[in-house]
């Protein structure tokens, strides 16, 4: 019986949003819990991945995508950095990836009136954020939207354990061993 990988999508929605760290960062801490033979991290027509010099980062074009998938499917967990990717069907759940600054909102928003009814019902997170939970509140009352994390900017160097509760979140695995570590990040919302 062949086991089909889980495909988790990440995609900016603001330009910059940190798509390509935040896979990185990902794939790192799933690996610590499922092998590192057992993750793998594809980025889609860009070559950014080949900065992290880190095993098991590949990086395709869209017309080379399935095959590179296939070429891969014996993972547990294959995380897609989706960049400018438009038919995203394949992955079994996405990610998309807001970094609240005033400067990336509005520039948003100038691109596209409607991004916020698009994204309704989606995985939003708000990435690279400062935000607060009040703050958190306010950006769904006026956006309209649910926002799934608010995830805080993080320092990929090393590991961050509000990494392993989005993870968690997002049903990848059980976090409840590590629910106290990093109490600072309590502050944020999950």
């Amino acid at each position: 019986i062949s086991i089909k990988p889980t495909i988790i999508g990440i995609k900016n929605v603001t330009e910059h949003a940190g798509a390509t760290t935040l896979t990185y960062i990902l794939k790192r801490e799933l690996a610590t819990v499922f092998g590192q033979q057992n993750i793998v991290a594809i980025e889609v027509n860009s070559k950014d991945f080949s900065a992290f010099n880190e095993k098991n980062m590949f990086s395709t074009t869209s017309a080379n995508l399935k095959k590179t998938i296939a070429d891969h499917s014996n993972a547990t967990i294959m995380l897609l950095d989706l960049n400018d990717l438009g038919d995203d069907s394949i992955c079994d759940d996405i990610i998309y990836l807001i970094e609240p600054s005033i400067m990336m909102l509005n520039k948003l928003i100038m691109k596209n009136r409607d991004i916020f009814t698009v994204l309704k019902g989606k995985k939003v997170i708000l990435n690279q954020s400062l935000l607060l939970n009040s703050d958190v509140s306010d950006f769904e009352h006026e956006a309209g939207i649910s926002v799934f994390y608010n995830m805080p900017a993080l320092d990929e160097r090393k590991r961050n354990g509000i990494v392993n509760d989005f993870l968690s979140k997002l049903g990848l695995f059980n976090n409840t061993s590590n629910s106290n570590s990093n109490k600072i990040f309590g502050l944020f919302r999950r």
